[in-house]
């Protein structure tokens, strides 16, 4: 991510810090295997401890039994919020489109990928949906292995 944007938004107090997407969907596939083999709580203190201010939220209120359709909507009010914001203050924020771009698709690739995670998805297909998010960044190789035809 770049300093400038970092800087930016730390002015403006919003706590999302864009990263890799690849790096930050290895680490959500990692969890969904783990809650796949042995819960939720196994999860309590990497969730504590997650970097990632949007999925650290949202997990933390699957950890406290919430709803999935409440998760998703405290997910999507948090993202129309800083994208209201960031539209309104176009002139002073001075973030570039495409930056701004990156920032709001990564937000909603985390609800889709609490909301999967959830509804118990398999790991292998949420790693597939939350590939569908990522754009200008190669891919690595998925760590599952390929129906054979």
């Amino acid at each position: 991510m770049h300093k400038k944007l970092l800087e930016t938004l730390r002015k403006h107090h919003i706590t999302y810090r864009l990263e890799e997407f690849a790096l930050l969907i290895n680490r959500i596939v990692e969890h969904s295997k783990i809650i796949r083999k042995d819960g939720i709580l196994a999860l309590e203190k990497s969730i504590e401890d997650e970097k990632n201010y949007l999925y650290r939220k949202l997990m933390g209120m699957v950890l406290d039994g919430t709803k999935a359709p409440l998760v998703k909507r405290a997910g999507e009010i948090y993202i129309g919020n800083i994208e209201g914001y960031l539209a309104a203050r176009k002139k002073s924020v001075r973030i570039p489109e495409e930056e701004v771009e990156s920032l709001l698709r990564q937000m909603r690739m985390v609800v889709e990928a609490v909301h999967m995670i959830q509804h118990e998805s398999p790991p292998y297909l949420i790693e597939e949906v939350l590939f569908l998010y990522v754009l200008g960044e190669a891919r690595p190789v998925s760590r599952f292995n390929k129906p054979k035809d």
